[in-house]
This record gives C-alpha cells, sequence and structure tokens, in this order.
C-alpha cells in the first residue's frame, strides 16, 4: 500500500544534507505480507536546490529477533523493542507489558520499573535509542535475580571462608612465631625472678611488671652509683687536703670528676660548726636527735656559705677533720680582692644562719694564692689560721698571718719569776695576791703587739704548767685538798683552747679553791660525802639507771647538795664524771675485747649504741668504732 506510507514518510521528511532518521513502523501493516519485516528508518537528503530524496530501508524482522535471542544475558529475560506508535518492533518471547505501559508512559530516557507480569513479580527496565525511536525494554522475573544473588552470596561466603581459614592459619603460624620469644622470656623471668600465681595467667603482665621492677633496680643502682662517685669524689678532695695523694694520675682523676682545680688562684676555707644546740627542733633531745640535729646544722652552713661563694668562685667542697673545707678558685683579679670579699660573703652567711637557724660557727681562710700551688700547703694554712682563731677567741673569720717573732717590748719580764711568786701565794692560801700574780703573767704572755701565733701557742702552755704546779703544790701543803681534784686541773684548763676562756677557767678555779678553804668547819663531812658518791659511782657504773638523782637517793640528800659539793670537792659535776668513767670502761673494752658497738654500749651502762656514740663523740673527738679502727691499725 503505496499511498498509505507514502504519506507517512512525505510528512517526516527533513531538507538536510545530512541523513538523519526520522521514523519506523511495522512494515507487516503496510505490505499486508505474512513475513515479519520492519522499516528501519526513513531518509531525506536534499539532492538539489528544489528537490528531496526520501529513502526507506525495509529489514528482515526475523533477523532482528534472532539477535536479540543471542544477546539475551539471561535465559529467562524477554526483551522487548517498542516504538512511538506503541508498536512491538520486536518481541521474539511473545511477551506483553501490561495495560498502562506505553510508549508515553515510559517518558524518560532510561528507568526501571518494579510490577507483577503474568502474576510475577518482575524487573522492568527500559532505554531510550540514540539512533532511532525505539526502547528497548527488559523484562526479567525477580526471582532470577535473586538466584543470581544468592549465588553471588555463596561464592562470597565461600571466598570469605577461605580468606578466613587462610588468615586464621597465617595468623597461628605468626602468632607461633612470635609467641616464641615471648615465651623464652617468660621462662627466664619465672627461672630467675620466681614464679608469681598472681600473673601466671597474662605473660604480658608478667613481662611489663619485670620490666618495671629492672628498670626501678637500675635507677637505684644509678643512685648509687651517682652517691658512691660523691663520696669517692670527696674522699679524694680530703686526701688532696691532706697530701695523701701518691699517684701520677691527680690531673686525670681531677679530670674525671670535673673538679674546678685549674683556675689562676686558689684559696681553702674552713668552717667548724660551735653551737647547734639552739636549732628547734619537734622532739627533745635524746642521742640519735643530736646527732641529727648536728648533721642537719653542718648541712644548711654547707649550702649556704656554698651557694654564697658560688656565685663568685669557683668552689668543691668535702669534709675533713671534723671540718667543712671549700677548696676555693679564682682569676687573677680576684685574688687581689679576695681577703674583703671572702669576709663580706662571711659575714652575710653568719647572720643570715645565726639569724634565721640559731647556728654558731667560726671560719678560718688560707691566703688567696697565685699560680699552682699544693692543695695540702694551703689547707695547713688554713689550719694555722684556724687553731690561731681558738687561741685568741676569735669568734668570725680568722685569716692566716704569716707573722714573725718580735722582740720583747718589756726586757723586765720574767715569767719564771711570776711562776715562783704565783705558787708562793697559792700556797699561802692569799688568793687576791694569787690572782694579781696571774694577771700580769696573762698580760705579759698574750697582749704584747706583735707577738707570733707560735710563741703565744708556747707561753699558754707555760702558764698551764704554771696553774698546775701550784695547785698541786696547794695539795702538797694543804692535807685536806682531795687528790682528784688535783689530777683534773690540767683537763680543765687544756679544754679551752681560746685564751680568754683560759684566763676565766683559770680564775674560776682560783675562786672554787679561795671559798673551799672558807668553808673549814664543813670539809670533812662534805669530803666524806663526795668521797660516798664516787664509791656508788664505781659500783653501779653498768646501771643504765645511775644518775644524780639516784645517788642523792642512796646519799639522802639532795640533787642539788650533791651536785653543789661533788663538782667543788672533785673538781666536774656528778654527770661528767660518770661519763668519763663509763668511756674509760669503754675504751678497755673496744681495744681488749671482740665486742660491737652495741654490747660495749650495754657493759658500760648505757641503753643503746646511738647514747654511747654521742657521749664518746663529745669526750673524744671521735666515735667508738673509728676509736676501735685506730686502735687495729696501731
Amino acid at each position: 500500500p503505496y499511498e498509505e506510507w507514502y504519506d507517512f514518510i512525505s510528512g517526516q521528511h527533513k531538507a538536510t544534507y545530512q541523513p538523519t532518521v526520522v521514523g519506523s513502523r511495522n512494515a507487516t501493516t503496510y505490505l499486508g505480507g505474512k513475513k515479519k519485516s520492519v522499516i528501519l528508518y526513513i531518509q531525506s537528503i536534499m539532492l538539489q536546490k528544489d528537490f528531496l530524496g526520501n529513502f526507506v530501508v525495509l529489514l528482515d524482522g526475523d533477523v532482528i529477533d534472532s539477535i536479540i535471542e543471542r544477546s539475551k544475558w539471561l535465559p529467562d529475560a524477554n526483551i522487548l523493542i517498542l516504538n512511538q506508535e506503541n508498536e512491538f518492533i520486536s518481541n521474539p518471547s511473545k511477551a506483553f507489558l501490561p495495560d498502562g505501559y506505553t510508549y508515553e508512559t515510559l517518558k524518560n530516557k532510561s528507568g526501571v520499573i518494579f510490577d507483577k507480569i503474568n502474576n510475577e513479580n518482575s524487573v522492568i527496565s527500559y532505554v531510550q535509542s540514540e539512533v532511532t525511536d525505539w526502547k528497548y525494554i527488559s523484562v526479567i522475573p525477580k526471582k532470577v535475580f535473586f538466584e543470581q544473588a544468592e549465588t553471588l552470596v555463596s561464592i562470597i561466603i565461600i571466598v570469605l571462608a577461605l580468606c578466613l581459614i587462610l588468615s586464621g592459619m597465617i595468623t597461628y603460624f605468626i602468632t607461633l612465631k612470635n609467641y616464641s620469644p615471648v615465651k623464652k622470656i617468660v621462662d627466664f623471668i619465672d627461672s630467675n625472678w620466681g614464679k608469681n600465681d598472681e600473673l601466671s595467667s597474662s605473660e604480658f603482665a608478667k613481662i611489663e611488671k619485670t620490666l618495671e621492677k629492672i628498670t626501678q633496680e637500675y635507677r637505684e643502682m644509678n643512685l648509687k652509683i651517682k652517691n658512691q662517685e660523691d663520696v669517692m669524689r670527696e674522699y679524694f678532695l680530703e686526701r688532696l687536703l691532706r697530701g695523701n695523694v701518691y699517684t701520677s694520675s691527680v690531673e686525670e682523676t681531677i679530670q674525671y670528676y670535673n673538679l674546678s682545680l685549674h683556675e689562676e688562684g686558689s684559696a681553702v676555707l674552713l668552717i667548724n660548726l660551735e653551737d647547734s644546740s639552739e636549732m628547734e627542733l619537734e622532739e627533745e633531745g635524746t642521742g640519735e636527735r643530736e646527732i641529727e640535729q648536728e648533721e642537719i646544722a653542718l648541712f644548711i652552713i654547707e649550702n649556704i656559705v656554698g651557694e654564697l661563694l658560688g656565685e663568685f668562685y669557683g668552689i668543691e667542697k668535702t669534709k675533713v677533720d671534723g671540718f667543712i673545707a671549700f677548696i676555693i678558685s679564682m682569676n687573677m683579679n680576684q685574688v687581689q680582692s679576695f681577703p674583703e670579699d671572702i669576709k663580706q660573703i662571711f659575714n652575710k652567711a653568719q647572720m643570715f644562719i645565726e639569724k634565721n637557724f640559731h647556728i654558731l660557727f667560726t671560719g678560718a681562710v688560707s691566703h688567696g694564692h697565685i699560680g699552682s700551688l699544693n692543695i695540702d700547703t694551703i689547707y695547713k694554712e688554713a689550719l694555722i689560721a684556724y687553731e690561731y682563731g681558738l687561741l685568741v677567741n676569735n669568734e668570725g673569720l680568722q685569716f692566716f698571718m704569716q707573722g714573725k717573732q718580735s722582740e720583747l717590748n718589756n726586757p723586765s719580764f720574767d715569767l719564771l719569776d711570776l711562776e715562783r711568786q704565783f705558787i708562793y701565794y697559792l700556797t699561802a692560801r692569799n688568793f687576791d695576791k694569787a690572782r694579781e700574780c696571774f694577771e700580769e703573767a696573762f698580760n705579759g704572755a698574750f697582749l704584747e703587739e706583735n707577738l707570733s701565733f707560735e710563741m703565744k701557742r708556747c707561753r699558754k702552755y707555760v702558764l698551764v704548767h704554771m696553774i698546775v704546779e701550784g695547785f698541786k703544790k696547794l695539795g702538797e701543803v694543804q692535807q685536806n685538798i682531795d687528790l682528784i681534784y688535783q689530777e683534773t686541773i690540767q683537763e680543765r684548763l687544756l679544754k679551752h683552747k681560746g685564751i680568754y676562756d683560759f684566763h676565766q677557767e683559770t680564775l674560776l678555779l682560783l675562786r672554787e679553791a679561795e671559798e673551799f678553804y672558807k668553808e673549814d668547819e664543813t670539809q670533812s663531812s662534805t669530803q666524806e660525802l663526795c668521797q660516798k658518791a664516787v664509791e656508788i659511782i664505781h659500783a653501779h657504773l653498768q646501771d643504765p639507771n645511775l644518775s644524780v638523782s639516784m645517788i642523792a637517793d642512796i646519799l639522802g640528800v639532795s640533787v642539788s647538795y650533791v651536785s653543789r659539793y661533788f663538782k667543788r670537792h672533785i673538781g666536774m659535776g656528778a654527770l661528767d664524771y660518770i661519763h668519763i668513767k663509763r668511756i674509760e670502761e669503754a675504751k678497755n673494752l673496744l681495744e681488749n675485747e671482740d665486742l660491737s658497738v652495741n654490747e660495749v654500749a650495754e657493759r658500760v651502762g648505757y641503753i643503746n649504741s646511738l647514747s654511747l656514740i654521742r657521749v664518746f663523740k663529745k669526750y673524744e673527738g671521735i666515735t667508738p668504732g673509728k676509736y676501735k679502727e685506730i686502735h687495729e691499725k696501731i
């Protein structure tokens, strides 16, 4: 039917120089044939200016159906081709869309619709052709998707299972490989540190605890090494000051300890603790508390003086012979101003410590030397300065002074003549004249100008001899003088190293002797009482409860009565006498018996070793252990 489709194509032409598809129809309708055929497209081409050429292509529909059937990716899928006229260009599966699915309904270029077809849930998808007016429609039952999805899920599950099995095996072998050294570590810990039941269920907890323990021990070891190094450093400085370094590697040792001893100038400052009894402590003074109090006082002095010195000089500090020793290093300019600067620093430290801590201390300093000089030589200068400070009762800083012996300004001064006069007046019990004679001897011996330190020290011992001889003669003439009193005169005088304290002690002895002879009517009774007190002390020396109160109770007198007359007749307090006798017995035990300090303390009447150490150090200047060590070396 040429006329029918000619009307169709004549209205669809478009004047253009390029071929254009303008439509498609199911050609079977027009041709009336039984064989399926399709008009694929109509193309119009302008051949000349006023002439159009129309071309119609007729395709075999069965070929198209066979191509579509072969291109299906699922056997149950149905593919349809729908044109603008809602005609199926191809429908090999003879599937039909439900009512309402028309070309106009599927207006988008593509889309997916879920609907029921022949009572079966299906997925309808379509896409617009870019060349013709066809829409390609795919109808797939929904169950096909689930079958494919189930297959895919099964495949995924199988793959995951294989991955888990493989990864498990790999993990097992890696864990086994890595756990082997962990097991060795745990076994090593158990064999060396012992098993810990609390951590037996957790190897890593055990390793962690062990590492913490090792780290703590390492820190403690480093601290001990550091403390030991500090001790050895101070010991080296102590030997350096005393001149006891007999090695060629002194310089290497100085460099090893990083000591500041290589400056242009050097000096030595000695600090001596005089009194710390006024320090405020929380508890009453026991033996251990007094030792702790002294250590605290030394610590305070060492740090405050060291800090003030360190602002101006390089310093090294140590303890030697009971002193805090500062080795001071300075440059050339500081050497010139050293005496004035060190005096200001010392006075500042002394005022601050006395005001805030109630600690009394004195100091002695050597010259500021230029160039390299043996430290032990400078230390000896400081020791001489300290001894001179004791002699003249200097309570501040004593400088080393290289004095020269001078000629006597008073040629008529005769110490031996004064000694004869003193002894004469004393034996005659003319105490006023004896005092005058002593004052003359003291002023002539010490107050002379430009007198050297060595000469003053010698004259002090001459005066000691004079006083001891005078009281000895007094005892020989006056039979009622207790011999024990005579034996302690020398100790009482020599315990005072300063000449002014020595002066006051001598006047006290003369006054006690004078008062003694003024009470002749009571001498025999008090003398007998003191002798009984001495006997009680010797009988109860090992008793820890021995005290002045105990002696007074036994004698039936007051404590003050025993204290007053015991000191007058014996020359010292009853408590001092007890301590001295106990110390004598302790020294004998330390020399001849293989006993510990604690055992010795119990044998001589002290509660514990700390009480013995405190008293022993007070009267002997060293500890019992040190005394025993010195005696064993002799």
